[in-house]
């Protein structure tokens, strides 16, 4: 299939939803470039698998339609749209070996032997596991068999690669180095990839965008850098990362009050502005009280966590968390004053969001 533009290369438009009286999806425009890397985020129920699952032809929408590289796949099968899928449960035949569970499509496909032996070993050798091709799959680790699940996604040639929650079954140490292993066979293949997770990490360490859900509507679509620094919405401040939420007032001259001190920040302030948030780590410690945007604080807890120290502090009646690096100093301790610094560039009004 040539691809003739590539930003929107994978079109969904007006995508909806329901099952037995339930919005699973609710009027869902998303545009994903040819090679790009995507990532649905949310927490459980918000409608990212089915909407995968939409993608992948194992559902039909009740409205709206998608489109692939300008031709309409809305109603078409999984097969014929020749997309890979890679799911949590690795789904690997039993009693196939490594080689044949990767030969499995190709077969169905009806390629030629010599074809299918050479991609078989072409796929193997990408995915580091050209020296176990004759073992069954319980003779693997997770991340083994993970990866066979990946390489036989992949043997087909597929134009999107889809993935559902793929690593969440592994232990923390071999979940990280999996997906670093598939951000990088991404970029080598430049293949069109979505991702379902509910880890912001994850979706942070693999996608060149991310798409924000809750209650079957996209919240958010952006860089990691763009969803973490510029929440659009409360929830999507609350989901990925955390989130300081402040009450605030308007001082006589349109600016904002926290606690009797004057509050900048680095944007336009809105009207109806009466809640600001800023990330705990933004949140640092001031040399001078009177220094613009230095507040006292009062510490309610401490904990020191190695290579850096969590602190909650209590600011104009309001508690509020930040995070200290490399620091541990012994006079942080509940009871203690001190005054910290809002940077007004990290500060951002919640209330219209």
């Amino acid at each position: 299939m040539t691809n003739t533009d590539k930003s929107g290369f994978l079109s969904l438009s007006g995508i909806s939803k329901s099952f037995n009286g339930f919005t699973a999806l609710q009027d869902v425009d998303l545009r994903i470039g040819a090679g790009e890397s995507v990532c649905f985020l949310g927490p459980s129920g918000c409608g990212k698998t089915t909407l995968l699952r939409l993608i992948a032809g194992l559902e039909t929408p009740d409205s709206g339609h998608l489109t692939l590289n300008s031709q309409d796949i809305t109603y078409r099968s999984p097969r014929s749209r020749n997309f890979g899928m890679v799911f949590q449960s690795y789904s690997l035949f039993p009693h196939l070996s490594v080689a044949k569970n990767v030969a499995y499509g190709l077969r169905c496909r009806k390629w030629k032997r010599a074809k299918i032996h050479s991609r078989v070993q072409e796929m193997l050798a990408l995915v580091q596991l050209a020296e176990h091709a004759n073992k069954l799959p319980h003779a693997l680790s997770g991340g083994q068999q993970q990866r066979v699940a990946i390489a036989r996604a992949l043997a087909p040639e597929p134009y999107v690669l889809l993935l559902d929650e793929p690593f969440s079954a592994l232990d923390a140490r071999v979940r990280g180095q999996l997906r670093e292993e598939m951000r990088e066979l991404q970029r080598r293949l430049g293949i069109t990839t979505i991702l379902v997770t509910h880890d912001q990490e994850e979706a942070m360490a693999v996608a060149d965008r991310i798409v924000v859900m809750k209650d079957g509507r996209i919240e958010q679509i952006g860089s990691g850098a763009e969803v973490y620094h510029q929440p659009q919405t409360r929830f999507v401040a609350g989901f990925v990362g955390n989130m300081n939420l402040l009450r605030v007032q308007r001082g006589a001259g349109g600016g904002l009050i926290l606690g009797q001190r004057p509050l900048m920040i680095g944007e336009p302030v809105v009207a109806d502005c009466h809640l600001v948030g800023i990330r705990p780590e933004a949140v640092t410690l001031a040399a001078d009280d009177g220094m613009a945007n230095s507040f006292p604080a009062t510490v309610v807890k401490s904990q020191f966590l190695g290579k850096q120290t969590r602190l909650e502090i209590l600011l104009d009646e309001q508690l509020i968390s930040l995070e200290l690096y490399g620091r541990r100093d012994e006079t942080l301790t509940p009871g203690h004053l001190l005054n910290v610094f809002l940077p007004p560039h990290e500060i951002r009004q919640m209330d219209a969001r």
